[in-house]
């Protein structure tokens, strides 16, 4: 939305939650033995009379000799609009339109499609801005670099082109995988302020790390036993793949920490193919620097190539994922089968499940988490 002035911009909205945790008795999906363990509910709180009902329905939890703890999230300082009927219609691709992603800031999309062409738009216009051919075949996943001045896509028979989306040129092809790219992800911004190394996998059954700028392979990441339908890297140095053999391997990406492709721990449960994957820091990896009207707070303006405009985007993604983490709750990764259910996991700490989600009827194909990582769909 517009900005309304200065003085709004000070009123920032709050949303208040009461936590309370409860003993469960759950069977465990890999042993299938009962196990007691503890869950935490947060409850929304917005008036007196909703603490009073919460209360009534916890007085087994919630006592005169406990503390209750209240949190508390600022909310959203737009107004969303109901999506009533479509905005606009962006033609121009002659083939089904095979996958669509949102630049950082917000500003523009990129699509890629059957007719094996790239074509970025301006979404404040809905008028194209390039029309990119390079690909000899269907164009099946895309990527921004969190900075927004690379952009990656990957086509079935293998092949990874990095682009300027500025220009629309070509920068590199790197014939990536023997078989189609079926994902990639950039490594977050905070975790390193260049933006230079890409994760890709493949139908191939491996993961592969990429280092754009010099277009060399820095790890291949191999013990899937079937096709990798899924890849995420997440914000604490460690990069996830999801595959038809049922399992979600967890690697090592950050130097640090040991050799980048170290297979970390797999996480087992599912019982069909793994199909989606989504990380609760998603959308904090994946706009970077950029605040909700996609701009950089503290940035000069002008050229983003420049040192100074790397060091304070490099700045505001490090506050923006300390604030994320603020919460104390742990990296949490959500995944989908065709075994027709979900599973939530802390793959940082423990391959064991969290939770296993069921009520859905058919398979799962794909997951996404709210920007501010409460809910998921």
């Amino acid at each position: 939305g517009e900005d309304d002035g200065e003085g709004d911009r000070g009123h920032i909205p709050y949303a208040f939650f009461a936590k309370v945790t409860r003993k469960v008795s759950a069977t465990n999906p890999t042993t299938g033995e009962r196990e007691t363990k503890s869950h935490t509910d947060e409850v929304d709180i917005t008036d007196y009379a909703s603490l009073c009902a919460f209360l009534r329905a916890h007085r087994e939890h919630v006592s005169t000799e406990q503390t209750l703890e209240l949190t508390y999230q600022p909310l959203a300082l737009f107004k969303v609009r109901p999506v009533t009927r479509c905005t606009d219609t962006l033609p121009g691709h002659t083939e089904a339109i095979l996958h669509v992603s949102y630049s950082p800031d917000g500003r523009r999309l990129a699509s890629g499609g059957g007719d094996a062409t790239v074509r970025f738009w301006d979404v404040n216009t809905s008028t194209p801005r390039h029309t990119c051919r390079g690909h000899k075949d269907h164009v099946l996943c895309t990527s921004w670099s969190p900075d927004g001045l690379r952009f990656a896509s990957g086509d079935k028979r293998g092949n990874l082109i990095l682009w300027d989306p500025t220009k629309g040129t070509a920068s590199g092809t790197i014939k990536a995988h023997s078989k189609w790219i079926t994902g990639m992800a950039w490594e977050p911004m905070h975790s390193n302020a260049s933006c230079e190394r890409l994760v890709t996998a493949s139908k191939d059954g491996h993961a592969k790390v990429w280092n754009t700028r010099t277009r060399r392979c820095e790890a291949t990441m191999s013990g899937h036993l079937d096709s990798i339908e899924g890849v995420r890297w997440g914000g604490e140095g460690l990069v996830y793949t999801a595959s038809r053999d049922r399992t979600i391997k967890v690697w090592n990406a950050n130097e640090a920490k040991g050799r980048t492709g170290l297979l970390v721990r797999t996480l087992t449960g599912h019982g069909h193919r793994v199909n989606a994957l989504a990380l609760s820091c998603d959308y904090v990896c994946r706009t970077g620097p950029f605040d909700h009207r996609g701009d950089v707070p503290d940035a000069p303006s002008g050229d983003r190539s420049s040192k100074e405009w790397r060091d304070a985007a490099h700045r505001a993604c490090l506050d923006k994922y300390r604030a994320f983490k603020g919460s104390g709750e742990p990296e949490r990764l959500v995944s989908g089968s065709d075994d027709f259910t979900l599973m939530l996991w802390h793959p940082t700490e423990s391959k064991k499940p969290l939770k296993r989600l069921t009520g859905h009827q058919q398979a799962v194909n794909h997951i996404a988490f709210s920007p501010d990582s409460r809910f998921l769909a």
